[in-house]
């Protein structure tokens, strides 16, 4: 009975010792894989599958070029928009203002605001290169009206303009002379 009593005791020892060992064994190693570590120069940065990620400083941007972040790193994602792509009116009598403005293609060029204000606005895209893809008809109506004279569109994930230049063109609902105003943004 007491050699049973015994080699259970060195059982549970031999069990606490080992446990003891992995964990100021264990200690070190989870130290140094959380660890920062500071970097000068050019780091090559790999995706979970092993492709490069693809960053830059951020160029400028918009029709205005407005100027990007110091400091900041393009990775492409559009959270919001600092470029200013167009403005118009509703009308076509306006002597300085366009009721149609086109964005031109490019992969760079990429829409993550559409604000429109007024009591009798329709805000009509359309991309004239897909035509023959989707037809003619807009590719979306924005409106607003008297009861609902602001509306705004954020597109966090940006809308890249290509492979076709958008168009946009404000007029009244029933595509007459209209009352508003419309901005474009992007980065």
């Amino acid at each position: 009975m007491e050699s049973t009593k015994r080699s259970t005791r060195k059982s549970w020892l031999a069990v606490v010792a080992g446990i003891a060992a992995i964990a100021l064994i264990g200690a070190p190693v989870v130290q140094a894989a959380t660890q920062s570590v500071k970097v000068k120069g050019k780091v090559k940065i790999a995706a979970s599958n092993g492709q490069n990620i693809s960053a830059s400083p951020v160029a400028s941007m918009g029709l205005l070029s407005a100027p990007g972040s110091s400091g900041a790193v393009d990775v492409r994602t559009y959270g919001g928009g600092g470029g200013f792509y167009g403005t118009g009116v509703c009308n076509t009598t306006h002597p300085f203002r366009p009721f149609s403005t086109t964005v031109a293609a490019g992969a760079d060029n990429v829409i993550t605001g559409i604000l429109l204000t007024g009591t009798d606005a329709m805000l009509t895209v359309t991309a004239p290169d897909l035509d023959t893809i989707i037809g003619p008809a807009p590719v979306q109506n924005f409106r607003t009206d008297a009861t609902n004279p602001n509306f705004s569109v954020a597109l966090g994930n940006g809308l890249s303009v290509f492979p076709s230049e958008l168009v946009f063109t404000c007029t009244g609902w029933d595509g007459g002379e209209g009352s508003g105003d419309y901005v474009i943004i992007g980065q």
